[in-house]
């Protein structure tokens, strides 16, 4: 009978073991499972902002440089607009198309979470000063 015993003790060891190396092993799943959106950010020289009323949503178009390949991405009237440290209600978010932005989106889908808005780079978007005539001799 002892032998039955001690038997049965180890068996109980050896069940929970087993739970805890499960539990270890789906631990991690589940965090993997909430991780699976990954937030995006670009830095954008100049956006420009489309928004549609009746609908409450709206396109930005992204430009990074002013040789990059524009960024298209989506969002909803519930995004958060951010303007000097001020956020600002999304239907405003057109009086600032081609201001410099910070834009952070979901990857996957390219919705867009939150804008921080920053300049308005006058040097993009005015003309070039223009050229000196030599003088002749």
């Amino acid at each position: 009978m002892q032998h039955q015993k001690v038997f049965d003790g180890e068996s109980n060891k050896m069940k929970k073991s087993r739970w805890f190396l499960l539990a270890l092993t789906l631990f991690p799943l589940s965090l993997m499972a909430e991780m699976k959106t990954v937030e995006h950010s670009i830095e954008a020289e100049k956006a420009l902002y489309f928004f549609d009323e009746p609908t409450g949503t709206g396109r930005i178009i992204a430009f990074s440089c002013v040789s990059c390949p524009p960024v298209s991405l989506v969002f909803s009237e519930d995004i958060k607009v951010k303007v000097d440290g001020d956020i600002i209600d999304s239907a405003e978010i057109g009086k600032y198309s081609g201001y410099s932005a910070t834009i952070f989106f979901v990857g996957t889908t390219k919705t867009v979470i939150r804008v921080n808005v920053g300049e308005k780079l006058i040097a993009a978007n005015s003309p070039p000063p223009p050229r000196r005539v030599k003088n002749e001799k």
